[in-house]
């Protein structure tokens, strides 16, 4: 398969042997590799609930991309459902020019702003081929992740 994510979230407090903590938990996703020339959407595997207030880090490692991206932030208290089925927190477009080498931030706030899920998932989809071998870092600034 040309796109891929990690198999699960990182801790980012218990690095590989030899690569340094990144402080928060990660995961990676990937597009062309090998070259593939596409831009299809990637989501990530479930994560639990972090807390009333967290963010998102995309980009986490500053790689350059081509295109714009769109993430969603999905919700769901039912871990096992079909994407299709899991409510939408939060989406919007991330303009290539706000990516590029640059690490951007989505705010969430499941107190006031968004609603309140037991799991979420997070959807990135590139306008545009994003390039061969593209990885783009995505954390979250929260405490360790429970197992969801």
């Amino acid at each position: 398969m040309a796109n891929k994510i990690s198999d699960k979230w990182y801790s980012g407090q218990n690095p590989t042997p030899g690569n340094a903590s990144t402080g928060y938990p990660s995961i990676v996703y990937t597009w062309n590799d090998p070259d593939d020339n596409n831009h299809t959407a990637v989501t990530s595997p479930v994560f639990a609930y972090p807390g009333r207030y967290f963010s998102i880090i995309i980009n986490g490692d500053a790689a350059t991309t081509a295109g714009d991206y769109v993430y969603t932030l999905m919700g769901s208290n039912n871990r096992e459902l079909a994407d299709a089925k899991w409510d939408t927190v939060k989406t919007a477009t991330i303009n290539n020019a706000d990516i590029t080498e640059l690490t951007t931030f989505v705010e969430v706030n499941t107190e006031n702003d968004e609603g309140f899920f037991k799991f979420y998932k997070l959807k990135l989809d590139p306008s545009a081929d994003p390039g061969v071998g593209i990885a783009i870092k995505v954390g979250i600034n929260a405490p360790a992740l429970n197992k969801g």
